[in-house]
């Protein structure tokens, strides 16, 4: 079951993508700057989670997407993914789009992103910075891009 806004999402999404937690995510979730899905594995580890956050002017938003899947991910996790993260970006919120940043390392990333229908924008030398500096691809999606809505 999809849940939302739960603090230990949060913080599973933070770490899988920037190697630690921001010191502003504290004991309680920080729904003035986030937006957090996802779900937890039978053995209550996350599953998955999706940040959303910086969001600009009622126009674009960031995501961070974490994965935990190992040999659970399916068609079907996907599409659910996929359409519960639209739903809340495009339809709830109004957005116009939202972004993805992907670390040039990170080949699964970048072959999820394409399939949900997010394009390339952009390449950003050193883009990603420490504990790991990397260069990272910058990924669109427009609402009017967007199938899953």
């Amino acid at each position: 079951m999809v849940e939302i806004n739960n603090l230990e999402l949060l913080k599973f999404s933070q770490r899988a993508i920037h190697g630690k937690v921001p010191e502003h995510i504290g004991a309680e979730f920080p729904k003035e700057k986030y937006t957090c899905f996802g779900e937890f594995r039978p053995d209550g580890e996350a599953l998955w989670a999706v940040s959303v956050y910086d969001f600009k002017r009622d126009h674009d938003c960031i995501l961070d997407v974490a994965l935990n899947i190992g040999g659970l991910f399916s068609k079907s996790l996907f599409e659910k993914i996929a359409r519960v993260v639209s739903n809340y970006v495009f339809v709830q919120s109004r957005l116009l789009r939202m972004t993805v940043f992907i670390r040039e390392s990170n080949k699964r990333s970048y072959r999820i992103v394409k399939k949900w229908g997010f394009r390339e924008e952009g390449f950003i030398k050193l883009g990603f910075g420490p504990p790991t500096p990397e260069d990272m691809y910058v990924f669109g999606m427009t609402r009017d891009e967007c199938k899953w809505i």
